[in-house]
């Protein structure tokens, strides 16, 4: 630089693998900052059982691959993360999702956001495209019966979904381990995640509410912590607030969250605000006829929200988004795990967890209503007083205690505190030779501080005012107009107009 000073960015690395420059001013997750987890898990097994125990099992060779079951309607699963169907391409692959088609289109195309056509095992049947897509956005083209293109936004329905009581063609049931399907005719199963013990970091939230934790179970030891939760409007889904979203197109976003509630007459409420959180939009998922008031503390709009894809939480809206806006969402969700609500994981609002580890852990002979148990313990491995919800809490060194009790089960530990590091600072050198900056810092924040491109003495803010400015005649026998101008403007503040006048010896105006 020219100043002849270094000047540097300091970057943080996100979750994501994204990077923001100086400070993470546009990302709500601010539990991702502070909680590192660290799960003590074993391997979980992908088999499902036909009828009871008895039988032979059906075991899938790993996380997304299918496996096909039949000759049974009842089923023995080891993992409650998986996805069904019962509808094959014409080669013979198991397609998962639908879309709804119009009965008129014709030409029909599928493209990703950049436009490009998406070769992919498909079937089109009964006003149904059948897919198997990745859960990424994705644009169906067609010709509908006036001639004119159309683009909607490719929807992820499941082809066979959870009913709450009876299974039928296109549902089935489950409850604890146990699935009810519709006949015995072959069905194809593929699991998403293990079924395993393990804590999760909690979602995105704002910085000044309580932080919940998620604590996953295997079936085989079914936590009765998770039907014990507040379901809204049926199980097993719950009512989430603030829930953190993300911009993916100029007019798509995608919330934390996904399998949004199914209910065309009620979707999410959304509000979007700036980078320097000044509100934007508030879109009201409610449909006009059922609608409620919102209150009066932001501008809610109904109309604006084009469509939603319920299983990816894909929303497509009628404003632009910048990629920089933040985004929340109101709205059901299907959740697996049990939301831990008996520690605040938050060290903001419990500074008592602050530095410490919680340790989740499960005890079956403790309480038959209750498996799931947390100790907060400091790093050198002692216990904090007085922090648990174990009504017999574990005495002494947990490597005793886990040889002494083998009922109990470790969880996982969260480690509560800033998680900064020099590990996660990145020396950026904008400097140019000659002055300026790199292309790619031009637009920060901060390119305003640097002295050769910016303001020495503080950024000028315009004033938007007129003054008369009073001035001896004489002054312009060695100066010109054009000159006095000129010297007027140096000392004045940005938007600021002076008009000069001149006076003689008497005090009289001179033109």
């Amino acid at each position: 630089m020219n100043n002849g000073i270094a000047q540097f960015f300091y970057t943080r690395q996100l979750p994501a693998g994204a990077v923001a420059i100086a400070q993470v001013t546009a990302d709500p997750s601010y539990a991702e900052d502070l909680i590192d987890v660290n799960n003590v898990v074993t391997t979980g097994t992908l088999r499902v059982w036909p009828t009871s125990l008895a039988g032979s099992p059906f075991t899938a060779a790993g996380l997304g691959i299918p496996l096909v079951i039949s000759g049974v309607s009842t089923y023995v699963l080891e993992s409650q993360f998986f996805e069904l169907t019962n509808v094959l391409a014409l080669d013979g692959t198991p397609l998962f999702y639908q879309h709804t088609l119009d009965t008129t289109a014709n030409s029909i195309t599928i493209t990703d956001d950049s436009g490009n056509v998406v070769v992919t095992d498909q079937l089109i049947q009964n006003g149904n495209l059948y897919h198997s897509l990745d859960g990424a956005l994705y644009w169906i083209r067609y010709v509908g019966q006036n001639g004119i293109m159309q683009k909607v936004m490719l929807k992820y329905d499941p082809v066979i979904s959870q009913a709450p009581n009876f299974p039928n063609p296109t549902q089935y049931t489950l409850s604890g381990a146990i699935m009810l399907v519709n006949g015995t005719t072959p069905y194809t199963i593929r699991f998403t995640q293990l079924s395993v013990f393990g804590a999760s970091i909690p979602y995105g939230n704002l910085p000044n509410v309580p932080w919940f934790s998620r604590l996953r179970f295997p079936l085989n030891n079914f936590a009765p912590e998770w039907a014990q939760q507040s379901f809204n409007p049926i199980v097993p889904y719950l009512l989430a607030s603030w829930v953190t979203g993300t911009v993916i197109d100029g007019n798509v976003l995608q919330l934390q969250r996904p399998d949004i509630y199914p209910d065309d007459n009620h979707w999410p409420d959304i509000l979007v605000f700036d980078k320097n959180y000044i509100i934007k939009y508030a879109l009201e998922g409610t449909s006009t006829d059922l609608a409620s008031e919102r209150g009066t503390s932001y501008p809610w709009k109904r109309g604006q929200i084009v469509d939603v894809d319920y299983h990816t939480a894909l929303i497509q809206i009628i404003p632009t988004l910048d990629p920089t806006d933040i985004v929340f969402g109101f709205y059901s969700y299907m959740e697996r795990d049990v939301v831990f609500t008996a520690i605040d994981c938050n060290p903001f609002t419990n500074p008592s967890i602050k530095d410490c580890v919680i340790r989740f852990y499960s005890r079956p002979d403790s309480n038959p209503l209750l498996r799931l148990y947390y100790q907060v313990i400091d790093y050198t491995g002692t216990d904090v007083a007085g922090l648990t919800n174990d009504p017999n809490p574990v005495d002494g060194a947990w490597t005793i205690a886990l040889g002494m009790d083998t009922s109990l089960t470790i969880i996982g530990d969260l480690f509560v505190g800033a998680s900064v590091s020099p590990n996660d600072i990145t020396i950026t050198d904008a400097r140019v030779r000659g002055g300026g900056l790199i292309p790619s810092a031009q637009n920060v924040d901060q390119a305003p501080s640097f002295w050769d491109i910016g303001y020495l003495d503080g950024k000028p803010y315009p004033i938007g005012g007129t003054l008369a400015v009073y001035l001896p005649f004489g002054l312009l026998n060695t100066m010109t107009r054009t000159q006095v101008q000129d010297r007027v403007n140096k000392t004045l503040p940005m938007g600021t107009l002076a008009v000069i006048r001149y006076y003689d010896m008497n005090f009289q105006e001179q033109v």
